[in-house]
């Protein structure tokens, strides 16, 4: 029978593990409200972000085997063509690994050039895949529209987080870090 009820904790276990980050690491900035398990990190520099450091210090700790992914993000607000909105800098790669769930019309942004667009962004500017949208004087490529989340995800234009940092100046710059951690085989508290 403990074999029966080990195969099912393990297989619930790796279902929640499939399903995105439980883990948050954000700076100390006292207005940066995230759920999951929350690390704060004291950056000596400017409370208000992570510095890309931190993010490569995640691959140093002791339990690095017990996390599947790690996805930094930062966030800028931006008014463009008449709209309100947040640009989201992301690395496509770790972002499709650690939100699985997401669908999307067209292709991935692969070019420091192309955005995805969320699906609220999309109906609102009346823009889709193929076309361009211009954010603080540089021109963009649509490759693709984030099928409807129910979340803030489908109010956000998303970009390469490299491209965003150099146009607003904020090189080595993160606003938090999504990490998936394997549940089964160590407790989030263990690696937070």
């Amino acid at each position: 029978m403990s074999v029966v009820v080990d195969g099912l904790k393990t297989e619930a276990g790796n279902s929640f593990d499939e399903i995105g980050p439980n883990i948050i690491v954000k700076p100390q900035d006292p207005s940066a409200s995230l759920s999951y398990e929350s690390v704060v990190v004291n950056n000596k520099t400017d409370s208000r972000y992570l510095s890309s450091e931190e993010y490569i210090s995640i691959n140093t700790i002791e339990r690095r085997k017990n996390i599947a992914s790690i996805a930094p993000k930062i966030l800028q607000p931006v008014r463009t063509e008449g709209m309100d909105f947040i640009l989201a800098g992301i690395y496509f790669q770790f972002e499709k690994e650690i939100k699985k769930w997401w669908k999307l019309n067209g292709e991935w942004p692969f070019r420091e050039n192309e955005i995805l667009l969320g699906n609220k962004i999309s109906e609102v500017s009346g823009k889709n895949t193929g076309d361009h949208f211009v954010i603080s004087g540089k021109k963009f490529l649509i490759t693709g529209v984030l099928e409807s989340q129910g979340t803030e995800e489908d109010e956000i234009v998303f970009a390469n987080i490299l491209t965003v940092q150099k146009l607003f100046g904020l090189d080595n710059k993160l606003s938090f870090i999504e990490v998936a951690a394997y549940c089964t085989t160590c407790p989030i508290q263990e690696i937070a």
